[in-house]
């Protein structure tokens, strides 16, 4: 079995071209209504922006301010470009929709270059957040890829999700609510619908594994109160209370109703229950968003494989792969080779040190002079052969050199002053039994 997942990735992790504060801009659409409170805004056209991910579809979302056609010019994996046109159908409207999208990918590695043409000054079009798909199998935990600032969404109509109570479901609609400026916008929830109720008792659960989960919907500022209770594992949260103003007219969309934070990281139930509700109000789920565990992902035997912006130019892309499989995953690599260089030069120069100091120590056992009262004699040290009184051998013993040795037979001595053991201590001996016997004294 083959598991979908969507993971949503906020503008400001996308990678711009070019950049600079004249080109794109970041004021259009700092509400908060957009993902972040968020948007990059293009006032002219040939402005890009690209992102790397591992998945098979991808998706941008964001406003069209008073211009009706927009078109995108798309290069993927440096592929030949294709155009892709939007519509907000009325452009004296600001329009906030899904903008476009690339699908029917491999289920793989991606780079995506965007290139913004029909905008300018007069009609921009801002991006809010993108979203990419991933097919994993069953067994698999998550998506590669996944890092800080990236999320799982699930839609409202993801099987997923469980319903009870009396729900409907409702497709192409669109809330009339107020941007940065004070224009109003024409918002088209994601997917294009919701899930909305008005019955006290109704409610929805879903599980998921993570450490930190928000539901998003739409607030309707009608008149009348609704009260919604949120548990997680069984334990009550910060539920949501709202009193409409009376104004039907007006909604805040893409709104985070309820949140829990700092959870702990590991798989959880969340249950929605409508306590009260009355007047016009209503309750209405768009999506849901929860962090992950971020961790190494076994698809790819990397973690964080992909899910950053590449560097571009005009309509062209640059696939640098991922933060830490290709800039981080190249980084580990280089230190990899540098250390084991380092380490075999250090081996090297050990085995040369003991080469060198093996055969200084044997040249100087050797061979080395010394002086007996002014004459040079040779130390040299031999093995010999010995036998004790019983007849036995003993083997290895070694015998200083012959010039530091009495003379076995009676005779004229030398003239140096040379060690006798002819004295009264040592009892006549031969001459390998006085070597063996010097050697102890």
């Amino acid at each position: 079995m083959v598991n979908t997942y969507t993971v949503l990735v906020d503008d400001n992790l996308l990678k711009y071209s070019p950049t600079g504060s004249s080109q794109w801009n970041t004021g259009q659409g700092h509400t908060s209504q957009f993902i972040n409170s968020s948007t990059h805004d293009a006032a002219r056209s040939g402005l890009s922006f690209a992102y790397s991910f591992y998945g098979t579809s991808l998706a941008w979302t964001g406003v069209l301010w008073q211009t009706e056609d927009v078109s995108f010019s798309i290069s993927v994996d440096n592929g030949s470009a294709t155009t892709c046109k939007t519509s907000s159908g009325d452009e004296e409207s600001n329009t906030y929709t899904q903008l476009c999208q690339v699908n029917n990918l491999s289920n793989g590695a991606h780079t995506v270059n965007v290139t913004c043409r029909g905008v300018d000054s007069d009609s921009p079009v801002s991006i809010d957040y993108v979203t990419y798909t991933v097919d994993m199998d069953s067994n698999s935990d998550l998506p590669p890829g996944l890092s800080p600032g990236m999320s799982i969404l699930i839609d409202d109509n993801d099987s997923s999700i469980s319903y009870n109570g009396s729900w409907s479901q409702n497709s192409g609609d669109a809330f009339k609510t107020n941007g940065s400026s004070g224009d109003s916008i024409i918002f088209s929830p994601h997917g294009g619908g919701v899930h909305r109720s008005s019955s006290a008792g109704s409610k929805f659960t879903f599980q998921f594994s993570g450490s930190a989960v928000s539901i998003y919907g739409v607030q309707q500022l009608a008149s009348g109160n609704l009260a919604v209770s949120f548990e997680i594992d069984g334990s009550p949260r910060n539920g949501l209370n709202i009193s409409g103003n009376g104004n039907n007219d007006v909604a805040l969309a893409n709104v985070p109703l309820l949140s829990a934070t700092s959870l702990t990281s590991g798989d959880h139930e969340v249950t929605v229950t409508i306590t009260e509700v009355s007047g016009d109000q209503i309750f209405e789920l768009d999506y849901v968003v929860y962090e992950p565990i971020y961790r190494e992902s076994e698809a790819t035997g990397t973690s964080s494989s992909f899910g950053s912006g590449s560097s571009t130019s005009g309509s062209t892309s640059s696939q640098t792969g991922t933060t830490t499989s290709s800039e981080g995953g190249g980084s580990k690599g280089n230190t990899g080779i540098i250390v084991g260089v380092v380490l075999a030069a250090l081996v090297a120069f050990a085995v040369l040190s003991s080469l060198v100091y093996w055969w200084w120590k044997r040249r100087h056992r050797a061979g080395h002079d010394f002086e007996i009262d002014g004459t040079k004699e040779a130390f040299q040290y031999k093995i010999v052969p010995t036998t004790e009184s019983s007849g036995g051998p003993i083997a290895g013993l070694i015998s200083p050199p012959p010039a530091l040795i009495a003379p076995a037979t009676s005779g004229p001595q030398p003239s140096r002053d040379v060690p006798s053991f002819q004295n009264q201590n040592v009892p006549n001996l031969s001459q390998d039994q006085a070597r063996v016997f010097s050697c102890f004294q």
